[in-house]
Parts: C-alpha cells; structure tokens; sequence
C-alpha cells in the first residue's frame, strides 16, 4: 500500500513511501514541501492512479518517487505525467518525449492567424495544404508531428499494425472496407468512433483524414501524408507504411487534414 503523511522535524518534512502487503519494512524517503509541490502532478498519478498489481516492485515504486520516473506506473491513456507535460488537449508519449493531439484538427482564424484546434466532437479541416497545416500548428503553439513520432503513437508500445489489432477491422475506424463502400463516406466529428483509439487514447490516427507530417521523400520536394483517409481501404490505413504516401506540399485535395505535435515539457 502506498502511504504519504507529514513527519515533524526542525525543517518541515513530507514523507512518502511504499508500505508492503506482507510483513517487512516499509520504503521511506522525505521531501520539503518545495520539492514535493514541483512533483505533485506526476505523483498524484502514482499514488492515486496505479492498480495494485501483484507484479508490482515496491523498490521501483521507492525510485520513482525518489527520481521522479515518467516510465513508472501505468503508461497507457498518456503515461505517467501527462498532466504537467502536456496541454489537456495532447497526449503525453513517454518513450518519444512528445505531446500529439488526441484529435484532428479544426481551422480557426484564417490567413496568418489560421489556427490549429484539436476539440473532440469538432469536423476536422479537410483539403488542407502542408505549408497550411504547419502554419495552423505553429499559431497553435505547437507544430507538425514528425514521422516517428506518429507511427509510436498509432503503434503503442507492442508495435501494431494497426492502432487497436494486429489485424485489420473494418468499420472501426473511418475508412472503407473496399472500393464499393467509398460512396457516400464523409468526415466525420473528431472521436466520434470510440473504437478508433491507439492505447495511448489518440483518436483517428487511421481513417477520417490522412495527416500531414514534417518528413520529405528523398527528392526533398514533396511530403508525407499518414494514416489514410475516409477515402482509403482498411488494409492500406496502417500504423507503418511499407510505402508512403508523398504529395506536393501545396495540393488541398478533399481528405488531407491535420494534427499537431509538441516537445513535452
């Protein structure tokens, strides 16, 4: 069981531990309230958060809250830490030091003052150009994904093909099962399918609309486009493209849209 409770000492002291389930020990150690308060928000997710998993080593626990890991505990639906990584409206992706939107984006403003909005339920801009995407991230505060940096948060940490399977279901994301079942599909609200979710709880990273992302084919003219669109089959809307999908940066073609990314703090 994990325990925090104040100890009296001539400078004020917290003590936070872990307590075993069986007899030994507890693991002890004691922060100022300084340095205590500048962990709270990754701490809050520890203490509070973590299951009580059989499995769980009560020295790791004891060197996470002495180091402050982001690694520890439960790193799904954002990791450990989000809260003071990232903004509410981004995903934190610990082994890539990442903030991404949980959602596609809307466009707000227009000209230079186009703006990048991720809101769940919002209808994500369609026939977006690169150099106008970038602009809406960087008005945002944030800026285009890298490649890697989506492929890890579609894939999660067990690499999948496909953000939610190994295999490919039709009909959980927006895209077609086949040619025939394009007519008439349209974009749809920003998380409106729950069951188009990576394990780190980014929606729509398959389907819906294909994003743009900071990466060049090798000519250094185009750019890359991942995730497919409402447009595409199921079998070609994958985490890892054997062959990506490259554009010139200025085509707004219907299905192109956006999502943004950020260092975390």
């Amino acid at each position: 069981m994990l325990f925090a409770e104040p100890i009296l000492k001539s400078e004020p002291m917290i003590q936070i531990g872990h307590r075993p389930a069986q007899d030994g020990p507890p693991i002890e150690m004691g922060f100022t309230p300084k340095t205590l308060a500048s962990m709270v928000p990754r701490m809050y997710n520890l203490v509070w958060a973590t299951s009580p998993e059989p499995t769980l080593n009560r020295h790791l626990i004891a060197t996470c809250f002495l180091l402050v890991l982001n690694a520890c505990g439960d790193t799904s639906a954002g990791s450990v830490g989000e809260r003071s990584h990232c903004p509410d409206e981004m995903v934190y992706i610990a082994s890539m030091s990442v903030c991404i939107d949980r959602y596609e984006s809307a466009l707000r403003g227009s000209g230079d003052r186009i703006e990048a909005v991720a809101e769940e339920g919002e209808i994500p801009a369609s026939g977006v150009s690169w150099f106008t995407a970038r602009q809406a991230c960087t008005n945002a505060g944030k800026r285009l994904c890298r490649s890697s940096e989506w492929q890890r948060a579609c894939q999660g940490g067990e690499e999948l093909e496909w953000m939610y399977a190994a295999t490919a279901e039709d009909e959980r994301c927006n895209v077609a099962p086949n040619g025939a079942d394009i007519p008439g599909r349209e974009v749809e609200p920003s998380g409106h399918r729950e069951a188009c979710r990576s394990e780190d709880g980014v929606s729509d990273l398959l389907g819906n609309v294909s994003e743009w992302v900071d990466a060049t084919d090798p000519s250094g003219l185009l750019r890359e486009l991942r995730g497919g669109s409402y447009g595409g089959y199921t079998h070609h809307s994958r985490c890892f493209a054997s062959n990506p999908t490259f554009q010139p940066p200025d085509i707004e073609s219907e299905g192109l849209g956006i999502r943004c990314c950020r260092d975390a703090n």
